[in-house]
């Protein structure tokens, strides 16, 4: 063999064994990413499956993604705040689509990236896991501005499942968007502080201020609003024109819900639906004042537990929620007067509507056995309250937020004490 052919072969035979290398470092390495991605980005097609599954994920109230057998269940990672939620959602189905995740956010140590090996010890059923739980304890409602942009301008295709409704950083709140209602009327699902084993639904938009927070003087000032991820292969965001980057908070809801009706939205329905969503907000309030005062057994709480249990901005959604069913009842009131002068004959479901909406704004005494009292809220043993009580008591700002003040404190039956505060 001639010295020209032995290099040949010898070139031959090295490109070979190198080719080999590093094929079985590439196969090594995929095996060790969290999940095994099979595409480069997400196309406009994994876009739309993703907001088909989170509407299917999201179905079914009040448990959801909670329920045996289902996603969160299964991984043990459970219970999240809303900003996990939100970010569950996102890594749950790039893992089960092959998809791309990767944080752009700055976080303490490593970025939260999907092609990370620092797991590739665990065993494939448990790289996610691992995975979720790092992500929670960096990320956050202050990070999801960094992973996420602006949806741009509001539509019935640019609002869709998956879509997040971010607040601003003082308020450190968010939704994910799970339908839209022909109605206008957004289904909003979310995680709560403190963590829980449960998400939580809301059928409609919070106040402007409720999202942009009280120092915004319009809508483009925050990153707060209508926003999705951010990815190479996402459709891309309209740019807001100047209507809607000088929209005062004030007005932004309403204009919002009026962009996305197709077909208004009865008095029966807004009532119905709002009284509903009164009801989760007092019930939801009411097991957390309860396990709080189980934790305050054992002395002043700390600062952790302190903040996952104050409610100031629960219990001003919860106000919001009281003056928005006010001004429902007065157009309601004046509808029926109308109705009830030209003769016409009021529906039975439209008269227990009625009813129940009188309730919760009468000033008569409320007689438990001789009616059916508007959601009724056990407190603590042996002792309830009703949503009219409970309405009187927000709306005066009687409502205790501090944790370490005892169950009739914090639902404005008795005065604070203030003595951890006085330490």
């Amino acid at each position: 063999m001639s010295v020209i052919s032995f290099a040949r072969s010898r070139l031959f035979f090295l490109t070979l064994f190198t080719a080999a290398l590093l094929a079985s470092f590439a196969a090594t390495r995929a095996q060790a990413q969290v999940w095994k991605i099979t595409k480069v980005a997400w196309t406009a097609a994994d876009e739309q499956a993703f907001s088909a599954w989170v509407a299917k994920a999201t179905a079914g109230e009040p448990e959801s993604l909670f329920v045996k057998g289902r996603e969160l269940e299964i991984l043990g990672v459970s219970p999240v705040d809303c900003a996990d939620f939100v970010y569950a959602l996102r890594i749950i189905f790039a893992s089960q689509n092959g998809l791309p995740f990767k944080s752009m956010a700055p976080t303490r140590g490593r970025a939260i990236d999907a092609s990370r090996t620092d797991w590739n010890n665990q065993p494939a059923e448990k790289r996610l896991k691992m995975f979720l739980e790092a992500a929670f304890r960096d990320l956050s409602t202050k990070t999801l501005p960094y992973d996420t942009e602006s949806v741009g301008m509001v539509s019935r295709v640019s609002i869709r499942p998956g879509v997040i409704l971010l607040a601003a950083p003082d308020v450190g709140h968010s939704w994910v968007v799970r339908r839209v209602r022909d109605t206008g009327i957004p289904e909003l699902v979310f995680g709560s502080v403190p963590d829980r084993t449960e998400v939580f639904f809301h059928h409609g938009l919070p106040r402007g201020e409720a999202v942009f927070g009280r120092r915004a003087r319009n809508v483009s000032e925050t990153s707060a609003g209508f926003r999705y991820w951010k990815s190479p292969g996402s459709p891309v965001a309209e740019k807001m024109n100047d209507t809607w980057e000088k929209m005062r908070p004030a007005v932004w809801r309403g204009e919002v819900l009026k962009t996305l009706t197709v077909r208004p939205e009865s008095i029966v329905e807004t009532i119905s639906r709002q009284l509903t969503n009164i009801c989760r907000e007092v019930r939801t309030r009411a097991v957390l004042v309860t396990e709080a005062a189980t934790i305050r057994q054992r002395g002043c709480m700390n600062p952790r537990d302190q903040y996952a249990y104050s409610t100031p901005n629960r219990d001003s959604r919860l106000k919001e929620g009281f003056l928005d069913l006010w001004e429902i009842w007065m157009t309601a009131a004046e509808f029926f007067d109308d109705g009830r002068r030209l003769h016409r004959g009021i529906p039975a479901r439209s008269q227990i509507i009625m009813d129940q909406i009188d309730q919760v704004f009468s000033n008569r005494v409320l007689i438990p056995s001789q009616e059916d009292i508007v959601c009724a809220v056990d407190i603590m043993q042996g002792r309830s309250m009703n949503l009219r009580d409970i309405r009187a008591n927000t709306i005066n700002g009687r409502l205790s937020v501090d944790p370490n003040e005892s169950i009739l404190a914090r639902w404005g039956l008795e005065g604070e004490t203030g003595d951890c505060n006085r330490r």
